[in-house]
């Protein structure tokens, strides 16, 4: 099903996704967790500029555990919630983001099924996915979209810095291609780092041009190398282009088995703006333009990160920064 609405003229439809954006994790958050694939349930085909309501089907390994001896299934439901919803790389680099809404929607249909089917078994759902770029997008039955992850302990102040370099490694020089970020960037103190602003590449910013013909997001997938699969469709961003949205490439970022990433909603035109980006994050404007979902970063990887920059129709300068949340995973107790 699609529905009959268009984007670009939608400022509310932006307000209502901003409004469910996870609230970032407290020092007493649960330990990190991270689920496997939710996957289609149906081939569909997003339209440029269209949200879709789609099946998918849910794993028992896409959720938590149930743990009975705390849980009750209302309780559980509960839980399911307050999960946060990632996107699959190669999607969004097509422009396709699965909703906020999912772990909402999720929760509703795992309510209703788990009298009838059992607590712990596979059921079928429906989530909202939502296509900014310029071309339709062909979703492929079995192919997974996104997954449901639970944010854990965020790393800050001096324990973070003493990890740069370590435990979390980034290709270039603290100042130029990296900054810590405070809590207040005039007083700098060590103690006050909440985060980690890393500089998109200038060289390698790319759109997708407006077409009528759909990109199978599944051959994408399967190609041998998904990246050139995906740049084939790429063009250079330039200033004489405004597209809704556009890519762009960070350095190399290294993260050891005890921690994971998870990269702020909110995007920075300067490191002037990325004071105090965890309130910004929360905001509902988005004067600088959002990283839409593919924003976690799981634990032992070290590869160049793609990101994806919705951007107002007015923004008078290109977003230059995202900023990284370390936060602690399996290794990290």
């Amino acid at each position: 099903m699609v529905i009959g609405y268009n984007l670009r003229s939608m400022s509310a439809e932006r307000s209502r996704i901003t409004d469910s954006t996870p609230i970032p994790p407290t020092e007493s958050s649960p330990k990190f967790w991270s689920g496997k694939d939710v996957r289609a349930g149906q081939n569909t085909i997003i339209h440029s500029g269209a949200i879709s309501t789609i099946p998918v089907c849910i794993g028992v390994d896409a959720l938590p555990s149930l743990d009975v001896s705390r849980f009750t299934a209302d309780q559980f439901a509960d839980q399911v919630r307050k999960l946060s919803v990632a996107s699959r790389s190669f999607l969004a680099q097509l422009g396709v983001e699965t909703m906020y809404s999912a772990s909402q929607m999720v929760a509703h249909f795992w309510e209703r099924r788990s009298i009838a089917a059992g607590l712990n078994s596979d059921f079928s759902a429906e989530v909202q996915v939502v296509n900014h770029g310029g071309r339709p997008i062909t979703i492929r039955k079995g192919m997974g979209i996104f997954g449901f992850y639970q944010p854990g302990e965020r790393i800050i102040g001096e324990e973070l810095l003493e990890m740069m370099g370590s435990e979390i490694t980034i290709d270039g020089k603290e100042g130029k291609i990296w900054t810590p970020v405070y809590k207040d960037r005039y007083t700098k103190n060590p103690k006050d780092i909440t985060g980690i602003a890393v500089r998109i590449e200038e060289g390698h910013r790319y759109y997708i041009p407006q077409d009528p013909e759909p990109i199978d997001a599944q051959a994408v997938r399967n190609a041998e190398d998904y990246r050139a699969a995906l740049r084939a469709f790429y063009r250079p961003l330039s200033s004489d282009v405004t597209p809704d949205i556009w890519f762009g490439r960070l350095p190399e970022i290294g993260l050891s088995a005890g921690v994971a990433i998870e990269l702020d909603e909110e995007v920075a035109s300067s490191l002037r703006t990325t004071n105090d980006v965890d309130q910004l994050g929360r905001s509902k404007q988005f004067p600088h333009g959002r990283h839409i979902g593919a924003r976690l970063l799981r634990p032992d990887k070290q590869w160049p990160i793609m990101v994806e920059i919705k951007v107002p129709s007015n923004l008078k300068q290109q977003p230059s920064y995202v900023v990284i949340r370390p936060m602690k995973a399996n290794g990290l107790a």
